[in-house]
């Protein structure tokens, strides 16, 4: 299998890991969160149509406000606009309050949100160290089959030529069980082991990772 398959066929694996074994351990605190965002959308929706309302009901209070002074401004009486008027201020003072008021209730589902957040976020983080922690395992696993076959295969090949009474030479004997074409693999998990500190192991990972779905 070539490095793209290895790669792709990983890739998949992982995404089903994570979206079996992550997300459904944070299923709680996906849907608390997405409870809440389902308010804050139907507060906001209810706010903007309480806005339309607002506005439309400025425009008649503000005819009707013209009309009043057109009729004080001719001398007429102006019962029914007056009246008008009233009815409709305490109209559009009623959509406000009720747009006050949903303010409000955004406000404290806005809290809500940031909590959910956090309790997402750590549950994530609990998620992410558990999942790891079960395959540094599998991994430490692999790892020291790889490093029992390179060693082995060594000294396997030592033995025989001893047993067969072959000299190789100090210089064969020292590139024998050079696995040199491994040396680029070797080199990109390392910072995957902290070799180096915590930071620069990171900004070497992000490189990695990078470098790796590059390929």
């Amino acid at each position: 299998m070539d490095s793209k398959a290895i790669r792709e066929k990983t890739k998949q694996n992982m995404e089903k890991i994570f979206s079996g074994k992550v997300l459904a351990a944070v299923k709680t605190e996906l849907d608390a969160r997405q409870e809440v965002r389902d308010i804050r959308k139907s507060l906001k929706e209810t706010a903007g149509g309480y806005r339309i309302k607002i506005a439309a009901t400025k425009q008649i209070i503000t005819e009707l406000q013209s009309q009043v002074d057109g009729a004080f401004t001719a001398g007429r009486e102006a019962k029914e606009p007056l009246r008008e008027l009233a009815t409709k201020t305490e109209e559009m003072n009623a959509y406000q309050r009720l747009l006050d008021r949903l303010a409000v209730e955004d406000g404290e589902a806005a809290i809500n949100e940031k909590a959910t957040e956090k309790s997402l976020s750590d549950a994530l983080r609990r998620a992410f160290f558990a999942l790891r922690d079960d395959l540094a395992e599998k991994v430490e696993a692999q790892l020291k089959d790889i490093l029992f076959t390179v060693a082995f295969f060594e000294q396997a090949g030592f033995s025989l030529l001893k047993e067969h009474g072959v000299e190789i030479g100090i210089d064969a004997e020292r590139q024998f069980g050079r696995f040199l074409g491994c040396s680029k693999v070797m080199a990109d998990l390392e910072p995957f082991c902290e070799p180096v500190g915590e930071v620069d192991a990171a900004a070497f990972r992000r490189f990695v990772r990078e470098k790796l779905m590059e390929e």
